[in-house]
């Protein structure tokens, strides 16, 4: 809580942090960051590879609110202390997404083809278990492209497909 009679301080009004930096595609979040009584305070950015920058954009304390001295960012890590808090910007690298292996059933019937929608990128297909007479051969009865994996020929099979 501020003194009665106290309101936020804005450090940065209309701050725009554009890039990518050093070719890597970035993220901003906003967080509410306190440092209650002048305790250190961390906190791991789980969605986060690298902090890039942080900001601070609404000051709610006394105390100041200065980069590298009573708030800044380590790898994934951002921290607070001295008495800051505010909400702050924060910038960052993205985590990668870990591949995620996904069981599919897609069934073409009549030799049509069918195009089974997983929702991510594809990146490889095996098949599990094969429900037709005809056999189910990569890029012969399936194939995949994207996010879409396609039978054809009849192929009618439960997939085990590899997403990121």
């Amino acid at each position: 809580m501020l003194p009665q009679g106290h309101d936020p301080v804005i450090i940065a009004p209309g701050h725009q942090f554009t890039g990518p930096v050093s070719g890597h595609p970035f993220q901003c979040i906003t967080l509410k960051l306190e440092s209650i009584h002048f305790r250190y305070k961390s906190i791991h950015l789980q969605v986060a590879q690298k902090v890039l920058s942080m900001i601070a954009l609404v000051k709610y304390s006394v105390s100041h609110c200065t980069f590298t001295h009573s708030y800044g960012f380590n790898g994934a890590d951002v921290w607070v202390k001295s008495g800051c808090r505010a909400l702050f910007k924060i910038c960052f690298v993205p985590r990668p997404s870990l591949p995620v292996t996904k069981e599919i059933t897609c069934a073409s019937y009549h030799f049509r083809r069918v195009h089974c929608n997983v929702g991510r990128r594809i990146i490889s297909v095996i098949v599990k278990k094969k429900f037709s007479l005809l056999p189910c051969i990569f890029g012969l009865s399936y194939k995949f492209s994207g996010s879409v994996l396609e039978v054809f020929h009849s192929c009618r099979a439960v997939f085990l497909v590899k997403v990121y």
